[in-house]
């Protein structure tokens, strides 16, 4: 220790060089550092800022979805304990693809049956009014809409305070065509369980299952009802292989068609072709395992399919005079004559009377007017039909309309008396008032002769008048 300490007294520019080279080493160090933190923060802010952009989008959609959610749910429930008629089992998540839809599952408040309710905002090109006299008419028009290829809806109804409209399905635990055909479970999240293309159904099914829900739309125009509109695997309700049709219900609530966007143009100068298309595209999907993605097939879309498949597609949409054929037609076409359908046999559809206010009511949503209040044609008046009427109850008669009564009333003969009462003579100046209803003396005949002339508008003698009363000059 004394010799390391005597050669550091000797050699004093050793600890000076030790201790810079300290110092050097401690301020690289120090850089270092500071640039590694400054690099990781800048590049880790970056990622962080990237990644928050797109959880925030995420997680604000879903908020909002489930505010939304909330809110539904909760006038549903002041529905539900209102009207008294079914109990609430369980609120379902998006099911379908209408974003303002929603769906829950009620049970009767009787019959312990469960079924499909779902709640959508009121559409502005609703026609419908949907008063107390309204709803019963289309409660009415549903009730008696009974077939096998039909899925009947028990209650419409509408939430004033938010304008929701209420409608009641059957609940099937199967779900619709739409989740056979690609193999999903119908309670399942719409985005995701329809994202995937599927191989599609057998020939024979697609043959059968068509059929089905032809007869299901003859049976629809039969009655009177406008057109559908909105066919589409998700309309379609399957159990045990039996195809029931949904959905009619949108035509009479104002909602455009799914297809709608997508075959505008191709509606542009033939609108009643929008079933033809429609169930055309439904085939298409039935068969391929995929929703058609153009207005029409192109033969890319062919490859994979059936030839009487492709026969049928080419006659629904490959027409020389560039229309479509009628759902009659499609239905007579070679595809569908071996079909045989055996719910048609065992069934003995009752006769179904439609009232006056059904009528009208079918008759305006064919035309696309509005159904008025109550549904009933009212004549109404005028506002000087009631100013004038309102006038008559409320103004009392004037003493010229009283005399004239009085003088167009016939002159009772008084009673043979011994004396006759005394007549008043007329007051100077001016007509005199009409005298009361009673035989003048007989020897006044002048002077009566004189009243009754003036009672009768006889035109009297001029007279002139010498006025003095201006002043003399």
């Amino acid at each position: 220790m004394t010799g390391v300490v005597s050669f550091l007294e000797n050699n004093i520019w050793v600890p000076i060089v030790g201790g810079l080279l300290v110092v050097i080493i401690i301020i690289v160090v120090v850089i270092l550092i500071c640039r590694c933190r400054r690099r990781a923060r800048y590049d880790y802010s970056a990622l962080e800022e990237e990644m928050s952009l797109a959880h925030k989008m995420e997680v604000e959609r879903q908020v909002e979805r489930s505010t939304v959610r909330d809110g539904v749910f909760l006038n549903c429930s002041f529905y539900l304990r209102s009207s008294g008629n079914y109990t609430l089992v369980s609120q379902l998540g998006d099911i379908g693809s209408r974003t303002n839809k929603h769906w829950f599952i009620v049970k009767e408040s009787r019959g312990k049956m469960e079924r499909l309710m779902t709640l959508t905002p009121r559409s502005q090109s609703m026609l419908l009014s949907l008063d107390s006299t309204t709803r019963k008419t289309l409660k009415e028009l549903f009730s008696v809409l009974k077939h096998p290829y039909i899925d009947p809806i028990y209650d419409v109804d509408i939430i004033k305070a938010q304008d929701l409209i209420v409608t009641v399905h059957s609940f099937c635990g199967k779900g619709s065509l739409k989740d056979l055909i690609y193999q999903t479970q119908c309670t399942d999240d719409w985005h995701q369980k329809y994202s995937h293309k599927n191989r599609g159904l057998l020939l024979l099914q697609v043959q059968t299952f068509g059929r089905q829900i032809l007869e299901a739309l003859f049976f629809l125009e039969d009655k009177g009802l406008p057109l559908h509109g909105h066919i589409h695997s998700g309309n379609v309700m399957v159990q045990n292989f039996v195809c029931r049709l949904t959905g009619y219900e949108n035509a009479f609530l104002g909602r455009s068609s799914k297809l709608q966007p997508l075959i505008r143009k191709k509606l542009r100068d033939n609108k009643e072709a929008i079933d033809s298309i429609s169930f055309g595209h439904l085939l298409f999907e039935m068969s391929a395992g995929y929703e058609l993605d153009e207005p029409h097939p192109e033969p890319r879309h062919l490859l994979t399919l059936d030839q009487l498949t492709v026969e049928v597609l080419n006659f629904i949409f490959e027409r020389e005079n560039q229309s479509y054929p009628c759902l009659r037609e499609i239905a007579a076409h070679s595809f569908f004559k071996t079909i045989h359908l055996r719910e048609l046999d065992s069934h003995n559809p009752a006769p179904i009377h439609l009232t006056a206010d059904m009528k009208n009511l079918l008759k305006a949503i064919r035309k696309g007017k509005r159904v008025p209040h109550g549904n009933i044609k009212r004549r109404k008046q005028s506002v000087d039909e009631i100013s004038v009427s309102n006038t008559q109850k409320t103004r009392k008669p004037s003493l010229r309309q009283t005399s004239k009564l009085s003088s167009n009333t016939p002159r009772s003969t008084p009673p043979p008396t011994g004396r006759v009462p005394h007549i008043p003579p007329p007051p100077p100046g001016g007509i005199p008032p009409p005298p009361p209803v009673q035989a003048v003396r007989p020897a006044a005949s002048g002077r009566g002769a004189l009243l009754g002339d003036i009672q009768r508008g006889a035109k009297l003698k001029k007279t002139v008048t010498n006025d003095k009363s201006t002043p003399r000059v």
